[in-house]
């Protein structure tokens, strides 16, 4: 699994890439979630997912780390990549990003439906990192992703199958039922 979340701090000097509600008012998460639209303790202000300038910091990342591995002699041991971050691992957008960011992405994806563009674009963004990574392995690797099932109404649900049979990148996604429909005992909880 590769995380590929903003550092603590990282919107401290870049105020115009925070992820932001329809107030304007920061979004805020720990390390694993988006946890409110307000500051509370061991949270920060999080990333939009739609970042142009958080995108290239990450995919400069990637360029360094597969650079290492390939130095390293380790990438012909790499069959595959998980990409996960943000909200549960997933980029779920868990509370509506109303950031410069997402608008501007808005605006230049032809999309007519706001909620739409906002649960299509976690897939969209691993789509993009995928891409990324396949051309730094410079190999055929498996790309994975993690998500809450297609089909759900909140925006946590991350996106819907279509996303996921149009992409050509992203190879396998591993789906999970919503809490409320996980049942105790049964091995994937359905």
């Amino acid at each position: 699994t590769l995380r590929l979340d903003a550092p603590i701090g990282y919107c401290d000097t870049r105020p115009d890439e925070v992820w932001r509600t329809k107030d304007g008012e920061a979004v805020y998460g720990t390390s694993v979630h988006v946890v409110s639209p307000k500051a509370r303790p061991k949270s920060w202000p999080w990333v939009s997912c739609h970042s142009r300038v958080w995108r290239r910091d990450v995919k400069d990342v990637l360029t360094a780390f597969f650079a290492e591995l390939r130095r390293t002699g380790l990438l012909k041991r790499v069959v595959g990549v998980h990409l996960g971050g943000g909200h549960d691992a997933q980029f779920a957008t868990a509370v509506p990003d109303w950031s410069a960011p997402a608008r501007k992405a808005f605006a230049a994806s032809g999309e007519t439906d706001y909620a739409r563009f906002l649960k299509r674009a976690p897939m969209e963004l691993q789509d993009d990192f995928a891409r990324h990574v396949r051309a730094e392995a410079g190999k055929d690797i498996v790309l994975f992703r993690w998500c809450m099932a297609a089909f759900g109404t909140g925006f946590s649900t991350s996106h819907d199958i279509r996303e996921f049979a149009d992409s050509k990148e992203i190879d396998v996604i591993v789906p999970q039922p919503s809490y409320a429909r996980r049942l105790p005992g049964y091995a994937i909880g359905v």
